[in-house]
């Protein structure tokens, strides 16, 4: 196209978009002329539509149907224009006409299916396609599932797309990312049900195809019901006599959101599969994993359970060895004998063992030099914790586990009061690339900051850091008497929210979900404009989200947080679990 053209064709765009078709009529007009491009005409039929030169556009149109007799399309412009003109049953006819007309070459399926959804008559649209299937043997499923799409005939889609994934399984992702986006938008069910309902009934009838067995489990991934998935995978996994994959990424899922009664069935399902088969190994770490998480959460709190659990860590470490795949489980054992089995010193030894090894990489020995400084910090052993932390920031610099170290230092230089040393370091963490180690760095360091500028003596600062430090050591109650001094002894110190904040983190750790929520709500109602206040409204909301199940009070706090706390970096979450509720997801 000359440049001559392509200015033609930008200004006449510009005249259609302003809705001047007068004078975008006579550029398009010029330029099919020139071009003989059939978008051009396309538009300048429009531009005598738009001006309701109908009896123009009709001859116009009739030429074009006499000299294309195989374009299709122009019959649907002729209706269109009829249709325009409120001549709806003469319009009807003129695309009932393209229709008988239509053969079984592809361009012209196309073609004919593509005029009439510009013209947004997706039934004609569909007919083409259907009777297309008729001629050519061409299903068309995908072109009829968009189209049926477009209408919300959710049965009818759902019924093209599993059609086209039972022709070929490849077409399964694609389907699956059509679908995705009703099954998120679903308020009232009435997809996911429609979905189910087609197949099960798919299952049911072609029961050697298992791409519905799968599509079915991905379906209820999607909805979070990992039970039906997990029946699903496990009933597939033995029909199929697989290596229990399936089965695994089930329980990976379900471990990532937190369903950990699921996930810890399905690692054991994979682990009965046996020594030999290739997720063996990994469904033992999940499963470590997802019990040392229970217990970490409070889930798991009986001295058996733990007791069991710490013999199965070391029945595995016994078995495979010191690794760099054994690494974290060791790690993860020392903790638990430590902090929930009171065997600090059994713990040491572990580590110790471990970090004497030659040739393990540094990150992780670093790992595991990091847990033995809490194990000391635990013992009260603040100096040793400090020597072990620097050592693995000194072993790391420039990396994520150096920052990780520099922030444990700089919270132990803050439990041992040394407070302007410790915000110079957690100043310096504020720019680190851990989103997690930043926000924990510029929360102490605000917190130092705030309250010790104007006063000498520190004393409401030293009690303080003193209960951080007995809440580190799993001390809650001496914390929460702490914490109390400063209350009640100091009611107007500007350290009162925070310490409402951790003795509701405290509550909140020990279940006691009623007092936590008093906890927040006092922040909340009594210091709105605290640099805390924000923070008491996400971790109000979420208790009531996650484990008080009143989705309707969270609702209304991450509306507060929203509306009130604009600046909040629990924004974007907020704003998330918020359309949530409001979509009843």
């Amino acid at each position: 196209m000359s440049v001559t053209a392509q200015n033609e064709s930008r200004l006449a765009t510009e005249y259609y978009n302003s809705k001047e078709y007068d004078k975008a009529e006579i550029l398009y007009l010029k330029l099919y002329k020139k071009t003989n491009a059939k978008i051009y005409y396309n538009y300048y039929v429009n531009c005598l539509i738009e001006q309701e030169k109908y009896e123009i556009a009709e001859k116009s149109v009739k030429k074009q149907i006499k000299k294309h007799r195989d374009d299709l399309g122009f019959y649907v412009d002729l209706g269109y224009l009829y249709k325009r003109q409120d001549k709806l049953e003469e319009a009807n006819k003129q695309y009932e006409k393209a229709i008988n007309k239509l053969t079984a070459v592809q361009s012209q399926v196309l073609g004919l299916a593509g005029s009439f959804n510009t013209r947004r008559e997706y039934e004609y649209s569909a007919e083409v396609y259907l009777k297309a299937r008729y001629l050519t043997g061409n299903p068309y499923h995908n072109e009829l599932a968009n189209l049926y799409a477009a209408q919300r005939k959710y049965p009818e889609m759902i019924e093209e797309y599993l059609e086209l994934i039972g022709i070929n399984s490849r077409n399964t992702v694609n389907a699956q990312n059509r679908m995705k986006y009703f099954v998120a938008n679903d308020i009232n069910n009435e997809f996911y049900e429609a979905l189910k309902t087609a197949l099960l009934k798919k299952i049911q009838k072609k029961q050697r195809i298992t791409v519905y067995n799968e599509m079915l489990i991905w379906l209820f991934v999607q909805k979070k019901d990992f039970n039906n998935a997990l029946l699903q995978a496990k009933a597939l996994d033995k029909r199929q006599h697989e290596t229990g994959k399936r089965v695994f990424d089930i329980a990976q899922v379900a471990k990532q959101n937190n369903e950990f009664q699921i996930a810890e069935e399905a690692y054991k399902y994979v682990i009965t599969k046996g020594i030999n088969k290739p997720f063996y190994y990994k469904a033992r770490f999940g499963l470590l994993n997802v019990l040392y998480t229970r217990v970490v959460n409070g889930e798991v709190k009986t001295h058996e359970q733990i007791v069991a659990l710490e013999n199965e860590y070391k029945l595995t470490v016994k078995e495979l060895g010191t690794s760099t795949r054994t690494i974290n489980i060791i790690k993860d054992l020392a903790h638990l004998q430590a902090f929930y089995l009171n065997k600090p010193e059994e713990a040491t030894e572990l580590l110790e063992s471990v970090i004497a090894v030659r040739g393990l990489p540094k990150n992780l020995v670093a790992f595991c030099k990091i847990e033995l400084g809490d194990i000391l910090v635990l013992q009260n052993d603040l100096w040793s914790a400090s020597l072990i932390y620097g050592q693995a920031e000194k072993n790391n610099k420039g990396t994520l586990v150096a920052d990780n170290a520099k922030l444990k230092k700089a919270k132990l230089a803050f439990y041992l009061e040394d407070f302007q040393w410790a915000k110079a370091q957690l100043d310096a963490l504020k720019s680190s690339s851990s989103k997690l180690v930043a926000n924990d760095a510029l929360l102490f360091s605000l917190l130092i900051g705030d309250n010790t500028e104007e006063d000498t003596i520190l004393t409401e600062m030293k009690i303080y850091a003193r209960a951080e430090l007995l809440v580190f050591q799993n001390k809650k109650e001496k914390a929460l008497l702490a914490l109390d001094t400063i209350i009640t002894k100091y009611p107007t110190h500007s350290l009162v929210d925070e310490a409402y904040m951790l003795k509701a983190k405290i509550y909140e750790e020990n279940k006691e979900y009623q007092k936590a929520v008093e906890t927040y709500t006092k922040i909340t109602d009594d210091y709105p404009d605290q640099i805390l206040a924000d923070e008491a409204v996400f971790k109000l909301a979420n208790l009531y989200y996650e484990k008080l199940n009143d989705k309707e009070k969270a609702g209304e706090l991450y509306k507060k947080l929203l509306l009130e706390y604009t600046d909040s970096i629990h924004v974007t979450q907020a704003r998330k679990r918020f359309r949530e509720i409001r979509d009843g997801v």
